[in-house]
């Protein structure tokens, strides 16, 4: 797709060979279950959503970096580019910028005027590469669990069936102390108090929203 020296750009959903070292490099930066990482990158298509991945030739691994870029909601001439990343020993090359003008190619390809995105850190770099400040978005997301009409079905008979019930079901008389419980004469011992809560100390992390028209 774009290739400079031993780098180049593809499309994930066209290697899906590269899925989980892809999962692997982002989980460098932003930590989490590989399982639920890949699920988020793998629904990667020609439209949107899509990820890209960076390779190169000369590493022992072939995934060097990675951007997604999302549909937003409610704007059909909007992109929003996320999880950007690029391996930790091979920034300060360029490579963020190789990504970032593949990820902007794609999003007018496929019909969006605007690119956005988020950072904490790398406010300087957008900047250089055209982004200034923007409105705060939300990606688009798919909702990929549907249930069948029987399966909708089923559920509310249960729902129905378990509202009709009591919320126990033995049949022991209204004035009968029930075995399992102990008897009014003995009730239990009052809990011990809860320890103090703990202080958290959390950093805090400003979040600037940036925009492109794209040309």
């Amino acid at each position: 797709m774009h290739a400079a020296g031993t780098f180049g750009v593809c499309y994930l959903h066209e290697r899906p060979d590269l899925l989980t070292e892809t999962g692997e490099l982002i989980n460098t930066e932003w930590p989490r279950s590989l399982a639920a990482r890949l699920a988020s990158i793998e629904g990667s298509s020609g439209a949107l959503p899509c990820s890209l991945v960076l390779t190169s030739q000369g590493e022992a691994g072939r995934v060097v970096g990675h951007a997604r870029i999302m549909a937003v909601a409610g704007r059909g001439d909007a992109a929003l580019v996320e999880t950007v990343v690029v391996a930790a020993h091979l920034r300060g090359r360029g490579l963020g910028r190789l990504l970032m003008e593949a990820a902007e190619k794609h999003a007018c390809k496929v019909g969006c005027s605007v690119v956005h995105l988020s950072t904490h850190d790398q406010l300087g770099f957008y900047t250089h590469l055209g982004y200034s400040s923007g409105p705060v978005v939300s990606p688009l997301r798919k909702c990929v669990a549907q249930l069948t009409t029987d399966q909708t079905e089923s559920l509310l008979e249960g729902l129905a069936g378990s509202a009709t019930q009591g919320p126990c079901s033995d049949h022991t008389a209204p004035n009968e102390p029930h075995p399992l419980l102990p008897s009014p004469e003995a009730p239990p011992p009052p809990a011990p108090p809860p320890p103090p809560p703990k202080v958290l100390e959390c950093p805090v992390v400003t979040v600037t929203w940036m925009k492109k028209d794209l040309a």
